[in-house]
């Protein structure tokens, strides 16, 4: 080994060393999509049960968005191909249109007051799964495929609680107040990703 690449080899180590040993990625994911579950879930258990609306459409609808909130935050994390990510924001998309399918009534006609109320409850539920994933995906190399599964993990958090809890089932509700907003939520996941210092560039 000459003398300049064993300088070279000093300084990666001494580099390597100083960095400590990455941080397994599963650790991660699991934090993220626990984080997400409990928050979905604990909003809805805090309300008073006389306020639950309860149906086997509704259980069904809030253990999709279960789903779709803990899967998405452990794909969101995972390493691999874009591939993966497609599929899982097409699987997110079906979901969706599910839920309106499911729980949509046509012939009904939104409030006003509700929608608001929805819209903004669902942001707040959000909220705290989303600052927990941004952080986390802040130690990757940007992606924005991976901000937008983020997002929709987060955003599904707040489907879980509405779906228990809203009276209102007119088709534009659901899919403006309820689907909108977790729609909304994946595009702040990508706006403020993109924001964020990224403390590491690794896949």
């Amino acid at each position: 080994m000459t003398p300049a690449l064993a300088q070279v080899r000093v300084r990666v180590m001494a580099e390597a060393r100083r960095q400590g040993i990455a941080r397994p990625w599963w650790r991660d994911a699991v934090l993220f999509s626990v984080c997400a579950v409990i928050t979905g879930i604990g909003s809805a258990a805090l309300v008073n049960t006389d306020a639950f609306i309860g149906s086997r459409t509704r259980f069904a609808v809030a253990a999709l968005a279960v789903l779709v909130s803990s899967l998405g935050a452990i794909v969101a994390i995972r390493p691999g191909s874009g591939a993966i990510l497609r599929k899982t924001l097409v699987g997110a998309a079906l979901v969706c249109a599910l839920a309106i399918a499911l729980t949509a009534d046509r012939s009904r006609l939104p409030t006003s007051i509700g929608n608001v109320g929805c819209a903004a409850m669902e942001l707040l539920i959000a909220a705290i799964p989303l600052i927990v994933g941004i952080l986390v995906l802040s130690r990757f190399a940007p992606h924005a495929e991976r901000a937008v599964v983020a997002g929709l993990a987060a955003g599904s958090a707040g489907i879980v609680h509405l779906t228990m809890v809203c009276p209102d089932t007119s088709l534009a509700h659901v899919g403006v107040c309820h689907v909108g907003s977790l729609l909304l939520v994946a595009c702040l996941a990508l706006a403020v990703r993109h924001r964020v210092p990224t403390s590491s560039h690794a896949p």
